[in-house]
């Protein structure tokens, strides 16, 4: 039968040995060890700078995101140049300068609505 001081003596003796792995294993460790280094990337000159349109094109985000601003601003620019009918009333309309009463957006569709 084991006493507590039994387990005590083990352990003791456990301490006082050296454990070291065996050359073997450390040789199977390194082995292993270089086999999951990654390889050496090889070096890869820089892409040829295409233009300042393309610089431009990615600080907006890429080519689609400035076709879409182009295509905006160009429809803006045709909305302040043309000044439509409805677009003048709605912006009387906001400034206060018309009431709504008098606000006609559409102004030929008149003939729509008759029942002759």
């Amino acid at each position: 039968m084991m006493r507590d001081d039994d387990l005590d003596q083990l352990f003791a003796e456990a301490a006082t040995q050296q454990m070291a792995p065996s050359d073997a294993l450390m040789t199977r460790i390194q082995a292993d060890a270089e086999a999951w280094q990654p390889k050496p990337r090889p070096v890869v000159a820089p892409a040829p700078s295409r233009g300042w349109l393309s610089a431009v094109a990615d600080w907006f985000g890429g080519g689609m995101s400035l076709a879409g601003m182009s295509a905006a601003a160009l429809a803006g620019l045709f909305l302040g140049i043309a000044q439509p009918v409805p677009v003048v009333a709605l912006t009387e309309l906001l400034r206060g300068t018309t009431t709504l009463d008098s606000l006609d957006l559409l102004p030929t569709g008149g003939a729509l609505w008759t029942l002759e």
